[in-house]
């Protein structure tokens, strides 16, 4: 990156928040700006951004946009509050066009940008990482790569950890799958909007309390004025894929490998609750036990419970992750993983909750996108295993797995 950053923000607002944004160290007006997107996941290891500008060739034709060129995004509620958003990406692809064909001095431009892909995504590495646990190989990452690291727990699994020709993401992906954080729980491994990369679990995040309850609300939800004491979203879809994922594995799963003796067969059927519901996503019904049949073969060089470890991963990620649910909320200083309460009233009787998918989830997901001819709308992206119990419907009693 050239030079030093010189922070002269351009901070009038847009709606219901103020915008800096420079690409290259060069002020892009807001008044140019279409839009922005910047989406964060617990299961992607660095965000993302799509950015979307008019330009009157001051890039297209003066400064060509390149790879690695640097994108500074800052994103506050009021020029008052503290950011929301302030981060450096790196461009990673771009493409304009003429906006009107009749017309040669406005082009669209769309850049497509991450948190240092050039560090996570760059050159391969070949090394390994002798007797450490994984918990450990992620703190010499963040380490030899020069990023802060977060390690919320300290995994079970001492061995040599093997990175033959890989990139960091790639590499932290596949380990991750093979990595145990501890009895009946499953890993997550993230970077936030705040850069910082996230070594946690399913059952760490679970013991936080919940001290956040968003209620829907659309007239409040659209209200510059944010109430420190109530949050609103304004709309919210759910999405049940448990069907599919249930017959697939989260009914349960059998595998084999051999442990230099014999063969070992082994079945993992179920997990314990995580209480974020009363029933789980699973029709007792049509529950046959093991679902599907994998196959490993023999390995030296792991820790006990290594096999175990992959198939509990993915068995319990899949029964958490399959149904989720997705709010647009008032912005706010929300994180990934948070737990929160959501209150989602009727649409047909007054004054009345919808009980059976308001509760406790985690947050799974933010998508913060922002336009000059809009609000600045946060999409948070909700998970929890099952639903609850509701006083007008008692069929789940008969359909659906107590949690």
């Amino acid at each position: 990156m050239a030079g030093e950053y010189q922070e002269n923000f351009d901070t009038r607002p847009i709606a219901n928040f103020v915008l800096s944004c420079y690409l290259d160290q060069k002020l892009i007006p807001w008044q140019n700006i279409n839009g922005i997107t910047i989406r964060e996941y617990i299961y992607d290891i660095i965000p993302r951004v799509e950015l979307q500008f008019q330009d009157n060739g001051m890039f297209v034709e003066m400064n060509p946009i390149l790879e690695g060129q640097e994108l500074k995004i800052v994103v506050k509620l009021n020029a008052e509050q503290n950011d929301i958003i302030n981060q450096k990406f790196e461009v990673i692809g771009s493409r304009h066009q003429p906006t009107n064909p009749e017309r040669t001095d406005q082009y669209t431009v769309t850049v497509t940008a991450a948190f240092k892909p050039s560090i996570f995504m760059g050159p391969l590495e070949n090394r390994f990482y002798p007797r450490k646990k994984f918990s450990e190989v992620i703190s010499e990452i963040g380490s030899l790569i020069s990023v802060s690291t977060d390690i919320r727990l300290d995994t079970k699994d001492k061995m040599t950890w093997y990175q033959p020709n890989q990139n960091y993401m790639d590499f932290i992906n596949d380990s991750l799958n093979r990595c145990n954080p501890g009895e009946d729980d499953t890993p997550f491994c993230y970077s936030g909007r705040d850069g910082k990369l996230v070594l946690t679990s399913l059952r760490t995040e679970l013991d936080q309390d919940s001290g956040i309850v968003i209620m829907n609300d659309p007239q409040n939800s659209l209200n510059a004025t944010i109430d420190k004491n109530n949050k609103y979203f304004y709309t919210h879809a759910y999405g049940d894929n448990s069907g599919f994922f249930n017959k697939r594995i989260a009914y349960g799963i059998k595998y084999s490998y051999n442990d230099g003796t014999n063969i070992q067969v082994k079945e993992i059927a179920d997990y314990k609750s995580t209480k974020l519901s009363g029933y789980k996503n699973k029709n007792k019904n049509l529950n046959k036990g093991a679902v599907e049949y994998r196959n490993f073969g023999f390995l030296n060089n792991v820790y006990d419970q290594y096999f175990d470890s992959i198939v509990r991963n993915e068995f319990i990620r899949t029964s958490f992750l399959s149904s989720p649910l997705t709010v647009n909320a008032q912005p706010g200083s929300y994180e990934l993983f948070q737990k929160i309460d959501i209150q989602i009233r009727s649409q047909n009787i007054p004054n009345t909750i919808v009980q059976s998918y308001s509760g406790t989830y985690l947050i799974g997901g933010i998508i913060h996108h922002m336009s000059k001819k809009a609000t600045y709308d946060m999409v948070l992206v909700l998970f929890r295993d099952g639903i609850d119990d509701s006083k007008t419907y008692d069929k789940f009693k008969n359909t659906l797995e107590k949690s």
